[in-house]
């Protein structure tokens, strides 16, 4: 082994270097009860360097309480190589199998290597049976086929088999395909271990099982065997096929199409686009042209089959996620076939293209805007306008003149919005520039025709043009909208306004009625409203986009002392009905807004009284958050110790606070609970050494054996201070797993987001350079964000990947820095 029993002759002078501190946190650690071991936690970070030493003594204790919280703490808070000698002595020897499992889980987190070894040479020693128990599932973890013959042999065990059974199989080993089949027929046994024993056949991946996952399609085990299916690749479309036409169940030929649209195997192609021509089962359809789409070329040859044969729709848009002259080609040939019966589809299928194929399917244009069916040319107009095509504009003049006035329109209209000048001109203002508290605030807005030519706008409906009203408060914030959100459906031609040139449309909307403006002073308001449809379809003379107009200010009074008391007597009364109930939340949300110190006591009554409407609860909380009151700082500290949603606002009052009162209760849960949340609050307190702590923690993390812990390190990393973890993101950078496993969003985009942008840049140009490639391409995707095309040329092969969504994310890279 590579340490040496002497370390363990340190923990002798422990005593005397901890301080008397130290015997009342052994004496928390004695005991069993959480709550009262578990702020052991914040004693063991006062003791500084004196930590790991104390647990390592601690390890000898009598107590097996204090044994297991010790090799608790040095897993998962205080993971120190210096540990492991007396680690591994617990481990081999101790009286308690639960203190043995912990320290060898411990020993793992330390140190895997020295784990291994450990672990192989007690299978081997004539250790005894709970030991080399533990040894085996630590293997099985780490996944160390050494440990396979052992897994074996306890596949005779009763007490063992099924443990062995789920280890081989991570293994994908077939010699535990009996006891799995037998626990999946067992059903005395609970539900999770014969799900397992599904999930580990699929891994397993052999053939003689597949029937029997096929049939257990229509079992509670269902999305299970969905997800397990694919692992057999080729072999599971023919029986998952037959089944379909046996069963006409809808929701098994919905599981059966889950699964047969993840099978990628680009040999399968040929056989797919065969299927997809011959079935007129519409979820076979979808799940294979998505199959279909992630086959690469093979995938591409069948699509273009299907689009030309079947006409069919799907295969269009699986074929518009191609980034190929091959791909708008195929499109733009079917568009200018006038047999083809889908060609407006084809015609709408171009523009999924988008900007980066712009220049080739310009080359198809004329043709289409010389067809003799106006319907053709006007969807043409229309994918001339949404791609902003502008090198057609000398087409577009001549079509001005068509004989057709809707062609004419749609040309005149396509012309109108490539010019970037909107022939429309917005203005608004308020009835009034002052009102009283809770008056009703009323917004006037004109849309005038300042061109030439008749416009006909689609109309204007208010709830669409409040949601795009920005109204900034007296303290600087945005005002949320708090009306439905909306979807609106296309208008009909009589639906359309028409504005002569100089005319006018006028109209009058409520602010106040999905807008809360209860704070008093001044407002700013930037209206914007979305002219949307543009009516080319009807051959109108339209123009689409957003529509802006200067500021507006008005001010809102302070109220008065008798609506005041008004609002506070509400509070007090019973609320019978639900619309009591929604105004007692909108008087709670004013009294926050209005910070009036008389209403603080109202407010704390509210928040502690339990018999009150959760709801309304959690209002008073939000309205005393608004407070930046010394005398609450007593108030939140009693919140730490409430719900989740109580601990979290009193976090963030004790932070805008400031007060320094709280930093010990802050302390306390940062270190006993591990929480960003509280060492972000303390640290606005000036205290840095819970960030610290867990920044540590986390960067330990993120090389850790197991995934699941790496995710775990790579958000809490990015939830941190950046001045205290930038350096430690770059650190990150430069590890190939952390971008192999996909934690480089939790961290990068963060990065991007609150670093200095070229420092951003010069240290993402660094990393193109970097020896592992992983890391080169996501440090070219970043810098497409940051508008830097200094590693577009390792995003280019990407545009031609087997797989759709890397094709799309480089389609939308390349379209990030590319020019209009």
């Amino acid at each position: 082994m590579r340490y040496g029993i002497w370390i363990l002759c340190l923990v002798i002078v422990v005593g005397c270097e901890t301080g008397p501190d130290a015997v009342k946190t052994l004496e928390k650690l004695q005991t069993a009860d959480w709550d009262i071991w578990r702020e052991a936690a914040y004693d063991l970070a006062l003791m500084g360097d004196n930590t790991v030493p104390f647990l390592i003594q601690t390890l000898t204790n009598e107590s097996p309480e204090a044994r297991w919280h010790a090799c608790y703490f040095l897993r998962n808070s205080y993971p120190d190589s210096r540990a492991l000698p007396t680690l591994t002595e617990v481990f081999l020897h101790d009286t308690d199998e639960h203190v043995r499992r912990t320290a060898a889980n411990a020993i793992t987190d330390i140190d895997t290597a020295y784990a291994r070894t450990l672990m192989i040479q007690t299978i081997d020693t004539e250790a005894s049976e709970i030991t080399q128990n533990i040894a085996v599932e630590v293997l099985s973890r780490l996944r160390d086929e050494r440990v396979i013959p052992m897994l074996v042999t306890r596949l005779g065990a009763p007490e063992t088999r099924m443990d062995a059974a789920f280890a081989l199989g991570a293994f994908k080993d077939k010699r535990a395909i009996p006891t799995l089949l037998n626990i999946l027929g067992e059903k005395s046994l609970d539900g999770s271990f014969r799900e397992r024993a599904v999930a580990t056949l699929a891994r397993i991946g052999d053939p003689q099982t597949l029937p029997i996952l096929v049939n257990l399609i229509d079992s509670r085990f269902a999305d299970t065997v969905i997800m397990g299916l694919p692992q057999f690749g080729v072999s599971v479309v023919p029986p998952l096929l037959e089944k379909f036409a046996r069963d006409t169940s809808p929701e098994i030929h919905d599981r059966i199409a889950r699964v047969l649209r993840n099978i990628h195997a680009p040999e399968l192609a040929p056989f797919y686009g065969q299927i997809y021509l011959e079935t007129e089962a519409y979820e076979l359809q979808d799940a294979i042209s998505y199959a279909l789409q992630n086959m690469g070329t093979a995938g591409f040859k069948s699509l273009v089959k299907i689009a030309k044969q079947k006409t069919g729709h799907r295969a269009l848009r699986a074929l518009s996620t191609y980034n190929s002259e091959a791909a708008v080609d195929a499109v733009a040939r079917l568009a200018l076939d006038e047999s083809y019966p889908i060609r407006l589809i084809a015609i709408e299928t171009l523009e999924r293209f988008g900007r980066l194929w712009k220049a080739q399917i310009s080359t198809y244009l004329p043709r289409l805007l010389a067809d003799e069916d106006p319907i053709v040319q006007l969807n043409t107009l229309n994918l001339i306008k949404q791609l902003k095509i502008v090198e057609m504009r000398p087409a577009l003049q001549k079509l001005t003149g068509a004989m057709n006035p809707n062609i004419a329109n749609a040309a005149h209209t396509v012309l109108a919005v490539l010019s970037g000048v909107a022939p429309l001109k917005l203005e608004i203002e308020t009835e009034q520039p002052r009102y009283d508290y809770g008056e009703r605030i009323a917004l006037s807005y004109r849309i005038t025709n300042i061109g030439t030519r008749t416009i006909k706008i689609s109309p204007v409906r208010e709830i669409i043009f409040l949601e795009r009203v920005e109204i900034r408060q007296p303290d600087g914030t945005l005002v949320l909208f708090r009306g439905p959100l909306v979807s609106p459906a296309p208008p009909r031609a009589a639906d359309y306004h028409t504005l002569k040139a100089g005319g006018t449309l006028t109209q009058t909307v409520s602010l106040s009625t999905f807008h809360w403006l209860d704070q008093v002073g001044r407002y700013t308001i930037q209206p914007r409203i979305h002219i949307w449809a543009d009516g080319l379809r009807f051959g109108f003379m339209a123009w689409t986009g957003i529509l802006t107009a200067p500021e507006v200010h008005f001010d809102i009074e302070p109220p008065t002392v008798d609506k005041v008391n008004r609002m506070l007597a509400l509070m007090e009364a019973e609320l019978e009905t639900e619309a009591h109930r929604m105004e007692a939340i909108r008087t709670l949300h004013r009294l926050g807004e209005l910070r009036l110190p008389k209403a603080i006591p109202l407010l704390k009554k509210l928040a502690l009284d339990s018999e009150r409407n959760p709801a309304l609860r959690k209002w008073a909380l939000n309205a005393l958050a608004k407070f930046t009151a010394p005398n609450l700082t007593p108030f939140w500290i009693q919140m730490l110790d409430g719900s989740h949603v109580s601990q979290k606002l009193a976090m963030k009052a004790l932070r805008a606070n400031g007060d320094a009162r709280a930093r010990e209760r802050l302390r306390r849960i940062a270190f006993r609970e591990a929480s960003d949340t509280a060492a972000l609050a303390l640290q606005q307190l000036g205290d840095d050494s819970a960030v610290e702590w867990l920044t540590a923690l986390a960067a330990r993390e993120l090389r850790h054996w197991d995934a699941k812990q790496r995710q775990k390190g790579a958000v809490t990393l990015s939830r941190l201070q950046p001045s205290r973890t930038q350096m430690q993101r770059r650190n990150v950078l430069t590890e190939p797993w952390f971008y192999a496993n996909n934690y480089a969003p939790h961290l990068v985009s963060d990065w991007e987001a609150i670093a200095d942008k070229a420092a951003t840049r010069t240290g993402l140009k660094t990393l193109l350079a970097h020896a592992h490639p992983m890391i080169q391409r996501a440090a070219a995707y970043e810098l497409t964000y940051l508008g830097d095309v200094s590693g577009i040329y390792l995003i280019t092969p990407d545009l031609h990947a087997n797989d759709v969504q890397t094709r799309m994310e480089a389609r939308e890279a390349h379209l990030r820095v590319k020019a209009e």
